[in-house]
């Protein structure tokens, strides 16, 4: 997935479904944890993003996860293995999402975002 374009699109996606998360993925960003200064970011994500993804219907995950996968296999929409394999990495990474945003909920932790350039 591409930052920011890919994510951007999981934000509309969200808010299509009528979520409280920013237009865009920059604005998930909200305090620069630590640095190389070259290519390495750890980034506070604003709890807004984990409350919305960890209160996600199954039936709303499902939406969001053909939405995203069309969005993604767009450019190459006749490869039908190839849609396959990001549905699964899409579907794979929107449940992972789901069960980590709910741990930190649980827990009252920090959602971060490591981001490599």
């Amino acid at each position: 997935m591409r930052w920011p374009e890919d994510i951007d699109v999981l934000c509309q996606l969200l808010l299509a479904e009528g979520l409280n998360v920013p237009h865009t993925c920059s604005s998930l960003l909200t305090k620069e944890v630590w640095s190389d200064e070259e290519s390495v970011w750890v980034d506070l994500i604003s709890p807004m993003f984990p409350l919305a993804i960890a209160t996600l219907s199954d039936d709303v995950m499902h939406h969001i996860i053909e939405h995203w996968t069309q969005h993604l296999t767009s450019e190459d929409s006749t490869n039908h293995l190839y849609y396959q394999d990001v549905h699964k990495n899409v579907s794979r990474a929107l449940w992972d999402l789901r069960t980590v945003s709910q741990d930190i909920l649980r827990y009252g932790k920090n959602m971060l975002l490591l981001r490599i350039w």
